[in-house]
């Protein structure tokens, strides 16, 4: 039976809590990954049910992210507004996530229709703005403790200037929202929220002045011709050298952020690697170095590539438990492949 978890907690709580405490609470959790970015909710996976949450607590992760696409669910003329159907599925994956005290993450995810404005950006970005201003407004009753915000996810196209433009506006939207003032806001670079980008370029990003709830976020998939291309075009990892640039830019990006916390978005290693080709080791030290540097992150999962929950079958869930107690978590089902 569904569990059934009491919320009232959750709501109307305006208790400040540190974006140190909070990078601390997120610890390691998982993305929610192929859902509610697909064109179409169930296109490339299944709607979850309240069992997925359940198998993300029993592993202890401690966040879900939750990359949500709002492009194919917003109109196109003003006031451009949210499908109700789709934000209460929105909705909906934040309570179970909560419900479990989990830290949940909302974002928006693949919005290339303002990626890749070119000249005419300033025309488009008053329909993001107004997607913020919506979901902003929606959540604003959520504790600041439980819900935190991604403002654009791997930007790579639009340029810096178009970047801080985008990042300046909507942060002061979801500001002026009563209850969102202290809410834990993550910011990330171009080229995809590579870390190599802020270590080379942390000066050219926009940051607000006296705000305390920012968090710098970073994306990673390096080697990318061993860990996220498909197929792969190097087919081993674990090397001195391997493990040594790993630590070296966690080392680097964590000395150019200084005092701001860091949130590790997304990594991961497709399924075309295996034990014997190290991706138990990859994920390994990605958790040691997570740890070491005391990062929040959040492992991709997409049931696909990057398959780490089986969730082809919702009433019965099965981990990739080799890579799981790599991550430090528990392999609370015990399916394997």
């Amino acid at each position: 039976a569904e569990a059934v978890y009491d919320v009232t907690f959750l709501s109307n709580r305006r208790l400040k809590q540190s974006r140190d405490t909070f990078q601390q609470r997120m610890g390691l959790g998982i993305n929610l990954g192929n859902t509610l970015e697909a064109p179409k909710v169930g296109m490339w996976q299944k709607m979850p049910t309240a069992a997925v949450f359940d198998a993300y607590k029993a592993a202890n992760f401690s966040n879900v992210r939750i990359p949500c696409r709002w492009d194919y669910h917003t109109n196109h003329s003003e006031p451009y507004k949210i499908d109700a159907d789709f934000m209460d599925q929105v909705e909906q994956v934040v309570l179970w996530t909560i419900e479990r005290d989990l830290i949940a993450i909302v974002n928006t995810h693949h919005e290339k229709w303002l990626d890749e404005a070119d000249e005419n950006f300033d025309v488009l970005l008053p329909r993001f703005l107004a997607i913020w201003q919506q979901v902003a407004t929606k959540f604003a009753n959520i504790s600041t403790n439980y819900l935190a915000f991604e403002i654009f996810n791997e930007p790579h196209y639009m340029t810096i200037h178009q970047l801080n433009t985008l990042n300046r506006q909507a942060l002061s939207i979801i500001r002026n929202i009563s209850g969102n003032e202290n809410r834990i806001v993550f910011l990330g670079g171009l080229q995809y929220n590579n870390p190599s980008y802020l270590i080379h370029n942390f000066s050219s990003l926009w940051l607000p002045d006296e705000d305390d709830y920012i968090m710098i976020e970073i994306h990673n998939y390096d080697p990318y011709g061993y860990a996220g291309k498909k197929p792969p075009s190097q087919y081993f990892w674990g090397t001195s050298n391997d493990i040594s640039t790993l630590w070296t830019w966690f080392q680097n990006v964590s000395h150019v952020v200084g005092s701001i916390p860091i949130y590790y978005g997304e990594f991961g290693c497709t399924h075309y690697q295996n034990i014997s080709s190290g991706r138990h080791d990859w994920y390994e030290q990605h958790r040691l170095a997570i740890n070491s540097y005391g990062v929040a992150a959040s492992v991709w999962d997409d049931n696909a590539n990057f398959q780490l929950l089986n969730r082809d079958n919702l009433s019965n869930l099965s981990w990739d438990n080799d890579t799981i107690l790599a991550l430090g978590k528990i392999p609370a089902l015990t399916n394997n492949y």
